[in-house]
């Protein structure tokens, strides 16, 4: 049996100190990264409910030029992690399937939200172009009543240093 050792201490606890540093400092950016953008997930499924796979997922904010697209696993899931916040169109092609289009899909800041769409079976260069009434993105990890606030309303607030008469 070794016997205790003085040394030791000190390099395991600086391991131990690094070790809890690195982890406060990827937690930190990971928190900075959910404050800034937001996401998108989802199943794609078919008129029937069945999941379909292989389907290609695009989201495009045109006012910033950015297209990102992935595909569905398996279980017709997909998903877009720090999307910078905006408006975006979603589009979804699979083959025999008709296109999808989703557009003005408005994502805030932090927003986790979840769209669910169904394709319809069809010739391949056929488009279904899906209206603002029933494109909602739909958030099913909170339940908070919430609202935007505009940098105009924040320079409107009434701060102690400006004077009233």
């Amino acid at each position: 049996m070794r016997a205790f050792s003085p040394r030791r201490v000190p390099t395991a606890l600086r391991l131990a100190f690094a070790v809890a540093c690195l982890l406060f400092v990827a937690s930190a950016a990971q928190a900075q990264a959910d404050a800034t953008s937001a996401s998108l997930s989802g199943f794609v499924r078919d008129q029937q409910g069945a999941v379909v796979a292989g389907a290609t997922v695009a989201a495009r904010n045109p006012a910033i030029n950015l297209e990102r697209s992935t595909t569905t696993n398996e279980e017709g899931f997909y998903q877009f992690v720090q999307l910078p916040p905006g408006e975006y169109e979603v589009s979804v092609e699979a083959p025999n399937f008709k296109r999808a289009v989703y557009s003005n899909l408005q994502l805030t800041v932090g927003q986790r939200g979840e769209l669910n769409p169904e394709l319809e079976v069809g010739q391949i260069g056929e488009t279904v172009t899906v209206s603002d009434a029933t494109t909602n993105i739909v958030e099913t990890n909170k339940t908070v009543v919430a609202n935007t606030i505009t940098e105009e309303r924040i320079d409107n607030l009434p701060i102690n240093e400006r004077s009233a008469t």
